[in-house]
């Protein structure tokens, strides 16, 4: 893993950076994965590749969908006042404990906010395992942390 780590990231990093070593980890554990995968099927037969195929196709929009809602929200001047309104939000609130606290609760509130728009958007593109987590969660809540 460690000789095909190096050899990804030596291929990307000299023309992107750090967004290389980035790169050529995630391209290492795609390969593990496909390998892996790979290796499970052979020992246990059809895992329904297609479906799972599809899902993350499925999912893969979604965050691509979501991406792009996020990159107009932070840097279009037409909805750069959500992006502002919440940063001013958080400055405020966290006062004069410090810009780190400011930027938790940045971090923390944009996070929600993106991981509720994740979540619809994998709702309207009917990715089954949103409508699994969904109840999940709400059995949690439910049984006062019991998921059973």
């Amino acid at each position: 893993g460690f000789a095909i780590n190096g050899a990804f990231n030596f291929a990307v990093v000299g023309s992107m950076a750090h967004g290389g070593l980035a790169l050529g980890t995630s391209l290492l554990y795609a390969t593990w994965f496909s390998l892996l995968f790979l290796q499970i099927r052979w020992k246990l037969g059809p895992l329904g590749g297609m479906e799972i195929l599809g899902s993350c196709a499925r999912i893969a929009a979604a965050a691509a969908i979501c991406g792009a809602i996020v990159y107009e929200i932070r840097y279009a001047a037409a909805f750069g006042g959500i992006w502002l309104a919440v940063d001013a939000w958080a400055v405020a609130w966290a006062g004069q404990l410090g810009s780190s606290l400011s930027i938790l609760i940045r971090l923390t509130v944009l996070g929600t906010l993106y991981l509720a728009l994740f979540t619809a958007v994998c709702k309207l593109l009917r990715v089954s395992e949103t409508s699994e987590l969904i109840e999940l969660v709400r059995n949690c809540f439910k049984k006062g942390g019991d998921s059973k």
